[in-house]
C-alpha cells in the first residue's frame, strides 16, 4: 500500500520520476537514506531522500511488508518453503498399466 514520505519504514519501496516516462525504484533504508543502483555504473549506492536530487523527484512510498506483524510462512516442511502438494492418487490397475514390462 502507499506510504508517504513522513511514513517511510525500512525496505519501504520508494519511487521517484527521473525522467518524463521513467520512474526509479530504490530501497529505503531509514532515517533518509535509500539504496539504489547507480545507472551511470549499475553499482549499488547510498543516497539520501531529502538530497537536492531526490527530493523534487519523490513520488510516493509502498510498502510491500507489514512491519507490526512478524512475517507468516505457509510451510508444513519447517524449512521455510511451501509445502509439496498431495501427488494425485493412481489405483493399483493405473500402475499396473505403465509399469516396465507389461
Amino acid at each position: 500500500f502507499r506510504v508517504w514520505r513522513d511514513n517511510l519504514d525500512s525496505g519501504d519501496l520508494v519511487l521517484f520520476q527521473t525522467w518524463r516516462n521513467r520512474m526509479h525504484v530504490v530501497i529505503f533504508l531509514g532515517g533518509s537514506e535509500f539504496f539504489h543502483l547507480y545507472s551511470r555504473n549499475r553499482a549499488g549506492k547510498v543516497d539520501k531522500i531529502d538530497s537536492s536530487y531526490f527530493n523534487t523527484r519523490f513520488i510516493c512510498g509502498v510498502r510491500v511488508k507489514d512491519s507490526d506483524r512478524p512475517a507468516k510462512l505457509e510451510s508444513t516442511t519447517g524449512f521455510g518453503a511451501p509445502a509439496s502438494p498431495p501427488l494425485p492418487a493412481v489405483s493399483p490397475s493405473a500402475e499396473a498399466a505403465h509399469s516396465p514390462g507389461s
